[in-house]
C-alpha cells in the first residue's frame, strides 16, 4: 500500500505540496528526478518541483 496526500496552500491555490511514503528515499528520488518524468514534466509544461526528501522519525495518531 503506497501512502499520499496532494495539499495546496490556502491562499495560493497554484502551490500545493505532494506527500508520499517509499520504501526508500533513493527510490523516490529515482523516480521523481528521473529522466522520463523530467522530460514529460517539460513536455507538459510544468515547472519543475523543488524535492525535498524527508526521514520519518515518528508517526502517530492525534
Amino acid at each position: 500500500m503506497w501512502y499520499y496526500q496532494v495539499l495546496k496552500y490556502q491562499n495560493e491555490p497554484n502551490r500545493i505540496v505532494h506527500f508520499s511514503t517509499w520504501t526508500s528515499i533513493e527510490d523516490a528520488r529515482r523516480f521523481f528526478e528521473s529522466p522520463k518524468l523530467v522530460r514529460i514534466r517539460a513536455e507538459a509544461g510544468v515547472k519543475a518541483p523543488d524535492f525535498i526528501y524527508l526521514e520519518e522519525l515518528e508517526a502517530g495518531v492525534l
